[in-house]
């Protein structure tokens, strides 16, 4: 068994898994949710702040993801009502190219003012996009994973990955565990496309 770290220091441990093509596939990564942010409300209606929502999700992706590249651009939506409950995604644009997306919720409003965490209900693809990072033998050229996967434990589904060398490859990604603190994703197998 090896065991990795996540960005927060928990250890987890995970079994390596066959070799294919270039992708070596020994990851399980984990998340916690803990972290939040505050948006305050833009000019009139109640709305959270789009340059808010932008930088705290940058900083989400800079501090919870360390295998992937740094955000370059970061585009959350404007018009977020500052309500408990309140979903909304921010995809990221990062320095080599890759987009990835994260999912928050607003988990607290106190006048003016609220708290987002990362919507753990889903599986947050960004996890999932630094998990085959993490392990590639080299950043892939491109990776896609779909965003509105439900983050129940054992569910599995498929990211397309394409390497530097043009190699193309399906990569399945399971659900280790997901709470409200966290989640834990692994490599499941690999295929060429």
């Amino acid at each position: 068994m090896k065991r990795f770290r996540s960005s927060q220091g928990s250890a987890v441990s995970g079994a390596k898994a066959p070799r294919l093509t270039a992708l070596a596939v020994c990851a399980i990564a984990a998340i916690m949710a803990g972290c939040s942010a505050s948006v305050s409300v833009g000019s009139g209606e109640k709305t959270a702040d789009r340059s808010d929502e932008a930088s705290y999700a940058q900083q989400y992706i800079a501090h919870q993801f360390p295998d992937l590249p740094p955000a370059q651009s970061v585009d959350c939506p404007g018009a977020v009502a500052l309500k408990v409950g309140a979903t909304y995604e921010c995809q990221a644009t990062l320095t080599n190219g890759q987009e990835v997306t994260v999912p928050f919720r607003l988990t607290s409003v106190n006048g003016d003012n609220g708290v987002a965490h990362a919507n753990v209900a889903l599986v947050i693809q960004a996890l999932a996009v630094d998990v085959i990072y993490k392990a590639a033998p080299s950043p892939p050229k491109s990776v896609a994973c779909p965003t509105d996967v439900p983050a129940t434990q054992n569910k599995t589904f498929e990211c397309q990955v394409t390497l530097t060398n043009g190699t193309a490859q399906t990569v399945t990604l399971k659900v280790q565990s997901a709470t409200s603190r966290g989640q834990d994703l692994s490599i499941a197998s690999v295929h060429k496309a």
